[in-house]
């Protein structure tokens, strides 16, 4: 951390850095409030510009360590005796924003982004943004950008000139024609339409209603305080909203779980690796997938040559990546304009030889290990010497793919869960002897196309199919028991699960998850006893209107009675059961038996920490990211309590020697590291 002030005549021109993100913690809290206690006592200074160094004003929220608080430092630039002028630029987040809005005015760089992520954490604002914003851009621009954690682009009653090439100057020419401070305490300008803005305040607590997280509310109700409470007793308002939610275990649960997606960028293969600049992509294979991943590529604003020569696999790709694009702007999502301009960027009917051209080759082939073998081959021989190789699917290892292509150092394994343009997580399996900067080069892929990184798990399948896995055999053993598969669904989408896990199975097609399951374990596939039954009977799922659901027009309508009549079968042969586990048990069973997966993946060493299968789950199976996972769920929930449910979820289930040790020492599942 480092803070020094400039002179340019008569404005001091106040400069910092914190690296890499420019967060405001306590120190800089307090070398701030020193450097304005000197400017303002100063002769000849006629007022201030605060512009930190680096690419961002703050782009990160810092604990509130320190004898003086973020809302201190707030009044103490608001109540400055001259003015204060924020020179914003990149991105102005969380503490960043509270500063700026305690500023007298502001000015902005093209570009520049302001947002209140805090509330992905479970926070509101602490130093005051909920009683300045309102008051200068009315409730409901100021409810959405509070309530939605999103950065967008300030709103020109935000700033007090046009958004500036240098943004520097704009605000030292703004600093010598200002007539004097202007608190945003005293501003109205967001207020004068008090009808309007009591309606944007209603419809806000009704959105936010009887969610699992009290912030929402609590955001709502201060903004409401806003127009009808004095500022000070808003302010205050708003501090005992962010301690009352900073105890809550859903913010612990968050605050985990945004931790744990920082560290799973770290991949230990990456350490010192320098990421390429990717421009020209090859994606290659005749499948779905290959469209899809063409499609997030195109959007990351890169060239992409599409690879494949039997002309039946052409159109697979093609009429996928079209329907996607027709179907976004037919939903609104995105302009025929802007379709249009990302297909220019697209070579449709690509060859081998264009590999000598590309910096990335994504390879999307079916899972067929002779197909793939074969096509590796021929990708190690023909791609330019360095480009990056990326193997998408979880069922071929890149070790394997890395002796066919001998181009080890290349290569890197990449999962992507679900469809390969809406999946949120990617899993990482850098092949043995893949280099740095390869594997560095994949993870700035990743981050081009939003998506979260973690690294796969050294068994088959990668981490989100066992942990898939371990769900759907609690599932079986449920249903088996006697519990219907709609009020399994209710149980585990009520607990939060983004879907309903039963009608996903159906959705999937049962033929194709135990075909999935098989190439996956190859001749150790284990057996699914019920899957195995359902499938022979033609109750495949949703394609044939019965699976383990019925299906109608309308998506699911109940049980199927005939999968009824074969669980019951399946039962009387021995099948795995779960007994004891009543209705209320489902869901806290199911995430014990996703726990329980997780750590005996740490104990065997293939996952490095219990943060990584709480990522997986929360953006792979669809875990409640407010619950941070099933690691900390447990922890949560309590360790000896999990440990008895997670044994109720089949007969005979064995609980990983983790549970005892983490209960005897007293430490945090989600904490354990391998």
């Amino acid at each position: 951390m480092q803070i020094d002030i400039e002179r340019a005549d008569n404005i001091a021109i106040i400069r910092w850095a914190n690296p890499p993100l420019n967060a405001l913690g306590g120190a800089l809290r307090a070398a701030l409030a020193e450097a304005l206690h000197q400017q303002i006592a100063a002769d000849g200074v006629r007022a201030l510009v605060l512009m930190p160094r680096g690419e961002d004003f703050c782009a990160g929220l810092a604990d509130e360590a320190g004898k003086l608080t973020l809302a201190v430092l707030c009044s103490l630039v608001e109540d400055a005796p001259k003015p204060v002028i924020a020179a914003l630029h990149g991105v102005v987040l969380g503490d960043g924003l509270d500063l700026a809005l305690a500023c007298h005015y502001r000015v902005a760089a093209q570009g520049t982004r302001i947002g209140a992520p805090g509330i992905r954490v479970g926070l509101p604002p602490r130093g005051g943004a909920t009683q300045r914003l309102p008051r200068l851009i009315g409730a409901a621009p100021a409810l959405a950008l509070l309530l939605s954690g999103t950065p967008r682009a300030p709103q020109m009653a935000f700033l007090d000139a046009p958004l500036a090439d240098d943004v520097l100057a704009a605000a030292l020419t703004l600093a010598r024609d200002c007539p004097g401070p202007r608190p945003t305490a005293l501003r109205r300008d967001g207020l004068s339409d008090a009808a309007a803005y009591m309606a944007a305040v209603a419809k806000a607590h009704a959105s936010v209603a009887e969610g699992p997280l009290i912030a929402p509310e609590r955001i709502v109700a201060c903004v409401e305080g806003a127009m009808v409470l004095p500022f000070e007793t808003g302010l205050a308002m708003e501090q005992a909203a962010y301690e009352d939610s900073a105890a809550t275990p859903a913010c612990h649960a968050l605050r985990h779980l945004a931790a744990a997606e920082a560290r799973a960028w770290a991949l230990p293969e990456a350490a010192g690796g320098q990421a390429q600049t990717v421009a020209r992509v090859a994606v290659l294979g005749g499948t779905a997938r290959a469209g899809e991943l063409a499609l997030s590529c195109l959007d990351a604003g890169c060239e992409v040559v599409l690879v494949e020569l039997e002309p039946e696999g052409q159109a697979i790709v093609l009429e996928r990546l079209l329907a996607l694009y027709d179907d976004a702007v037919a939903r609104g999502t995105l302009s025929a304009q802007d379709r249009d301009m990302r297909l220019l960027r697209i070579q449709p009917e690509g060859s081998f030889d264009d590999l000598a051209e590309v910096d990335l080759v994504w390879e999307a082939a079916p899972d067929d290990p002779a197909l793939k073998q074969a096509l590796w081959a021929a990708i190690g021989l023909l791609a330019r010497p360095g480009a990056v190789l990326l193997a998408s699917g979880d069922v071929i290892a890149p070790a394997i793919l890395a002796e066919t292509t001998e181009r080890a150092a290349d290569l890197v394994g990449v999962h992507i869960p679900g469809p390969a343009h809406t999946g949120p997580l990617a899993e990482l399996r850098p092949a043995p002897g893949a280099s740095a900067d390869a594997v560095a080069t994949a993870l700035s892929v990743l981050r081009r196309l939003q998506r979260q990184a973690v690294r796969a798990a050294e068994v088959p399948g990668g981490l989100v199919y066992h942990l898939a896995e371990a769900l759907q055999r609690t599932i079986e053993a449920l249903l088996v028991s006697g519990h219907r598969a709609d009020d399994i669904d209710l149980a585990l989408t009520d607990y939060g699960f983004r879907q309903a896990p039963c009608a996903a199975l159906d959705m999937q097609g049962l033929d194709h998850v135990l075909a999935h399951r098989r190439a996956v374990h190859g001749k150790d596939a284990p057996e699914i006893a019920l899957l195995d039954a359902l499938v022979d009977s033609g109750l495949t799922g949703r394609g044939v209107g019965a699976g383990l659901l019925r299906w109608g027009a309308d998506g699911p309508a109940g049980e199927a009675p005939e999968a009824r009549a074969l669980m019951r079968a399946v039962a009387e042969a021995g099948a795995p059961r779960a007994p004891g586990v009543g209705a209320d048990l489902i869901a806290p069973v199911c995430a014990a038996a996703l726990a329980n997966a997780g750590a005996v993946l740490i104990g065997a060493g293939v996952v490095a920490r219990a943060g990584d299968v709480d990522v997986a789950a929360v953006h792979g199976l669809g875990f409640p990211r407010w619950r941070g996972g099933p690691m900390v769920a447990a922890d949560q929930r309590g360790l000896v309590r999990v440990q008895r449910e997670g044994a109720l979820a089949t007969e005979g289930a064995t609980m990983s020697p983790l549970f005892d040790s983490c209960i005897k020492n007293g430490v945090a599942l989600a904490d354990i590291e391998a």
